[in-house]
């Protein structure tokens, strides 16, 4: 009996050693991935610091080219977006999202049929294909569900039905 619980005991040691080693790689990654928000951010940040001083450069001259206006209008969103993640609340709402999505919305995960992990997918595969298929099988004929929301009006299609275009 003590035989069985040492080699329980074992089994339990290597799992949480390979958790450990699973959550080190996480860390790394996270750590990687905002380091490369925050070197964007500092590029961008170089890239609207050059475009705003040729701007008033150029305005203090008496011609401002029009042009030059797009990424000094532009730039700064891309940048609060970046300094977002990087420096602020962005990875944590991200990460709220994926525990969402991993929990309520599982069955996005489904892979091909033929892909050797399907059987780990029964569940969430018997659910999708509960869900009736409109168009037939080929995926280009769906439209995004953005795109049905805006040709839903009546004088393109019901709400219900998905959007079929005319044109041969």
């Amino acid at each position: 009996m003590g035989g069985a619980l040492g080699v329980e005991r074992k089994a339990n040691e290597v799992r949480d050693l390979g958790l450990q080693y699973l959550a080190a790689q996480r860390e790394m990654q996270m750590a990687l991935n905002l380091a490369q928000a925050r070197d964007f951010l500092q590029y961008l940040a170089g890239l609207w610091t050059g475009c705003a001083t040729l701007g008033v450069v150029t305005a203090l001259r008496g011609k401002f080219p029009k042009p030059l206006a797009v990424p000094i209008g532009v730039l700064p969103l891309v940048m609060i977006y970046q300094a977002d993640m990087a420096y602020f609340t962005k990875i944590r709402r991200v990460c709220k999202e994926a525990e969402h999505i991993m929990v309520d919305e599982r069955w996005r995960f489904v892979p091909p049929t033929k892909a050797p992990f399907y059987k780990f997918y029964e569940n969430e595969a018997a659910f999708l294909d509960s869900q009736p298929m409109k168009l037939g099988d080929r995926v280009g004929s769906y439209w995004p569900a953005y795109v049905r929301g805006f040709l839903e009006t009546p004088p393109f299609q019901a709400a219900d039905e998905p959007f079929r275009s005319e044109t041969p």
